[in-house]
């Protein structure tokens, strides 16, 4: 009933002049799940977990650049630079490419020294992935009967000021295993 095959829609502007502007029919869904706990009052285990998928709701369309995923970099695998990992096994000249799907999870234990300086140890996993299969990228698509291959992990480890309004983070990650099964360049 809702089919939307109106993709460019007039926008009214001050002067009278209606400037059509191209828009985007997606849906995107979240799920951010993040937990902590410290047996000790100096050191805790956090995990987070992060599930998304985004998919165009115009038959043959993409989902907006800005609203696609990808992994790598300070805030998600940082065992890699950021949109330096997947789609899937996909090779490193297809690198840089955003997914439609995007799972990760880290896991890191932190210890504070005083009450400002934390030290952290980390394990990362995750990648991002196609919806639908692609003629260049033949390993880029979501398939659950190869999910464990296709995910990449890295650890490492890193020192955290807390000045309680805000934190300064260092991390040195090391990717320690390539989707694939592949062994990690450095």
């Amino acid at each position: 009933p809702r089919a939307p095959e109106a993709t460019t829609v007039p926008i009214p502007t001050l002067f009278g002049s209606n400037s059509p502007v191209e828009v985007a029919r997606y849906t995107r869904w979240v799920v951010d799940v993040r937990w902590g706990w410290a047996p000790m009052k100096r050191t805790g285990l956090h995990a987070k977990a992060f599930i998304g998928t985004a998919a165009s709701t115009i038959p043959g369309a993409a989902v907006p650049f800005e609203k696609q995923f990808y992994v790598g970099g300070p805030n998600s695998l940082r065992g890699w630079r950021a949109m330096g990992l997947g789609p899937g096994q996909s090779d490193p000249s297809l690198q840089g490419v955003r997914g439609d799907i995007r799972i990760e999870a880290n896991v890191e234990g932190r210890h504070y020294i005083n009450d400002w300086i934390q030290l952290a140890l980390f394990v990362d996993a995750g990648n991002i992935w196609m919806t639908r299969p692609e003629a260049e990228r033949p390993r880029a698509h979501f398939v659950t009967s190869r999910f464990l291959e296709d995910l990449g992990v890295s650890a490492g480890g890193g020192v955290r000021l807390d000045f309680g309004y805000f934190l300064l983070r260092c991390d040195f990650g090391k990717a320690i295993r390539q989707p694939g099964a592949v062994s990690p360049t450095s």
